[in-house]
């Protein structure tokens, strides 16, 4: 008889046959928290035997739809809530459910996911097995943890690497202590290099460790802000990563940054920008010394073509203590700000894209040799390691006049979910496109 490995989700659970899962779902149906309502009986029965038969990575909110609610071929996600709102109410039955039956075969289902992880609550001796995000762990864990955590949110570069130092090695000694998972990814995800724009293997370990994280440590507000993050930028799923941020935001209401990266990671991207305002000031009111919090309302702003506001945040920061994605922003908003020597002067500072800079302003004064040439070196894939160059090739394409090349790689940038795309085409400055 096969066995389920639950483990590909990034649990730890013991292996339960699909027999075993089979039986516990009609337990499940028959009880009182379910027999009344056959749409949570259906939701559970579809997710559970299409991930039986291998097809858990096709359960998307449409098909959910089509095949357990029975929404026809005309359902659109972005318009209708219904399928997160049933998975809400599926989470929290069996929650009920299993009050009531500690001892039965767990099926649970993540905040914005869809595809049931089978566990058991004891092994055939009768003893049960510590979760391992309940381990006991040594004082100093904490202790390390939160000196880690309190440097990775000053945003001063040399805290940061400090940072990430102590909690590679927590990790190496102690790969079940969930919370140093949960805050390595978060800045993994955030603030290695450069906010929003970390390379692909960053955000690789980020999105792995998140998830380690949550299955670890499924309280903590860290984890699902992570996963909420990686989950938007990395799988491309708005939907998905704002069910976890919310999550996180709930988890623990005083942390800002939640708040600020529902705003830019979900809000903004639908254009709804006075919500996205409204959570970035609140984020700011409850973590006004955390650095992302700070730089991300910079961000908002600049993709809000606020340049002036957008430049007024960045200079709160202490000239020793920016991160280094500020002396990425920077030079671009005076160089938009039609402050062309003091972007030229400041770009020579840039972690990424000085270069780029510097190409665009020589285009603008009727010098295009530099544009073109790394323009020539982008479309022959001589230009690697960041996703920044897709909106940089966009910019100086525009300036030379290469629009209809510029709007296709736009129009990819945005389908990828490219965190700076969705505003880019708005943007005076790009008047060409």
């Amino acid at each position: 008889m096969n066995v389920v490995d639950s483990g590909s989700d990034g649990g730890h659970s013991l292996p339960v046959s699909p027999d075993e899962i089979r039986a516990e779902v009609e337990l499940i149906c028959s009880h009182s928290s379910f027999s009344r309502s056959l749409i949570l009986r259906r939701f559970l029965c579809f997710t559970v035997f299409e991930t039986l038969e291998g097809r858990g990575g096709e359960l998307k909110e449409y098909a959910i739809a089509l095949s357990a609610l029975g929404k026809g071929v005309d359902f659109d996600p972005r318009h209708s809530s219904v399928v997160r709102t049933q998975a809400r109410n599926l989470r929290a039955r069996l929650a009920e459910y299993y009050s009531q039956n500690p001892d039965a075969i767990r099926i649970t289902y993540s905040p914005g996911g869809y595809i049931p992880v089978f566990s058991r609550s004891s092994d055939r001796s009768g003893g049960s097995p510590a979760p391992q995000h309940w381990v006991t762990r040594p004082p100093q864990w904490d202790r390390t943890c939160t000196r880690a955590r309190a440097l990775s949110r000053t945003g001063n570069p040399g805290d940061l690497t400090e940072a990430m130092a102590v909690l590679s090695e927590l990790i190496a000694s102690a790969p079940e202590y969930g919370p140093a998972c949960a805050v390595l990814s978060l800045y993994l995800s955030l603030r290695q290099d450069a906010v929003l724009t970390a390379g692909a293997e960053t955000r690789a370990r980020a999105k792995a460790l998140a998830m380690q994280a949550v299955a670890l440590s499924p309280d903590s507000a860290e984890a699902w802000a992570s996963l909420g993050w990686v989950r938007i930028t990395v799988d491309g799923d708005p939907r998905s990563g704002q069910e976890c941020l919310e999550t996180a935001a709930s988890l623990d209401p005083s942390d800002g940054l939640p708040l600020a990266l529902l705003g830019c990671g979900c809000h903004l991207r639908r254009g709804e920008s006075d919500e996205a305002e409204k959570l970035l000031e609140h984020a700011l009111l409850l973590s006004p010394d955390d650095a992302a919090v700070r730089f991300l309302r910079a961000w908002l702003l600049f993709c809000l073509h606020r340049y002036e506001a957008s430049l007024d945040q960045l200079d709160s920061f202490a000239p020793d203590a920016e991160p280094p994605a500020i002396a990425d922003l920077r030079p671009w908003l005076l160089a938009f700000l039609g402050r062309e020597s003091d972007a030229l002067s400041a770009s020579f500072q840039m972690p990424h894209g000085g270069e780029w800079l510097r190409a665009w302003l020589e285009a603008r004064q009727g010098k295009p040799n530099r544009a073109g040439n790394l323009v020539n070196l982008y479309r022959e894939g001589a230009v690697t390691g960041e996703e920044l160059p897709d909106l940089f090739a966009i910019v100086l394409m525009a300036e030379l006049g290469e629009t209809e090349e510029a709007r296709g790689l736009l129009t990819r940038a945005v389908r990828r979910h490219h965190p700076h795309a969705l505003y880019s085409g708005q943007d005076p400055r790009l008047e060409n496109l």
